[in-house]
């Protein structure tokens, strides 16, 4: 719609954009903006039954998110949107070393 003066604004991430225009060669003609809350994070989890079943799951799961695949995430997430001191910041206090962090909020469910 962009292309066709058709579209004035739409929310959306930049990292479509940013990765077409760096890894496809094609050219971003989006200018994005962050919105006030986009410094705000919120805290996602998974869970499993306390059964014997969950439990070796999630066993299973502890072996695989090491910190080292947790780096690796974050140097995705960078490569796709860009660096972003503050979200790297909160990403290795948070998510690397299990701080609680006044940017991310934790909905209950």
């Amino acid at each position: 719609m962009l292309d066709r003066n058709r579209l004035d604004y739409f929310f959306g991430f930049s990292a479509q954009a940013i990765f077409d225009a760096k890894v496809k060669g094609i050219p971003n003609k989006y200018q994005f903006y962050n919105i006030e809350e986009i410094d705000m994070y919120m805290s996602m989890h998974t869970h499993c039954s306390k059964t014997p079943f969950g439990k070796k799951v999630m066993s299973e799961v502890n072996k695989i998110l090491t910190q080292d695949l947790l780096m690796a995430h974050l140097a995705t997430v960078e490569r796709w949107y860009g660096q972003n001191k503050n979200y790297r910041k909160v990403f290795i206090d948070y998510v690397i070393n299990q701080n609680p962090n006044k940017l991310v909020t934790n909905p209950e469910y």
